[in-house]
């Protein structure tokens, strides 16, 4: 199973111990998997809890990854800013005065889980929080 696949079948579990206030969020692919990897963490400090001790609900589904999230920071900046947008950039620190000008020539892209913009002149691509239209 491809890494993409398997991370669409994980899912978030609440597991506790029937009685007690141990509750922990578990990701894993089904509940039983949830409910051995909680008792294979309780049993080291606790002797005696058995796997139907355990209580298990699910409380949802694998959250985005980094890249996911900063490809919708992408999809918002490419519908705000077309190709040909002029913009400024700041190359470190966004702070006084932009590192130059230039103009939108390809949509952004997601880079090292990075949402980054591509301006015609600049010598690299400039993360989206440090571009800003004229």
């Amino acid at each position: 199973m491809e890494l993409a696949e398997k991370q669409k079948t994980i899912k978030f579990f609440e597991v506790n111990v029937r009685g007690k206030d141990w509750q922990e969020s578990v990701s894993a692919t089904t509940a039983g998997a949830a409910k051995a990897s909680y008792l294979r963490d309780v049993q080291e400090s606790w002797q005696g809890v058995r796997f139907t001790d355990i209580t298990c609900r699910r409380i949802g589904s694998l959250p985005p990854t980094r890249a996911e999230l900063a490809q919708r920071e992408a999809d918002v900046f490419n519908a705000a800013h077309p190709i040909g947008t002029r913009v400024r950039y700041w190359s470190g620190v966004k702070e006084g005065e932009p590192t130059g000008i230039g103009e939108i020539h390809h949509a952004a892209t997601v880079v090292s889980e990075h949402a980054c913009a591509w301006i015609k002149g600049a010598g690299s691509c400039h993360s989206i929080s440090h571009v800003e239209a004229i």
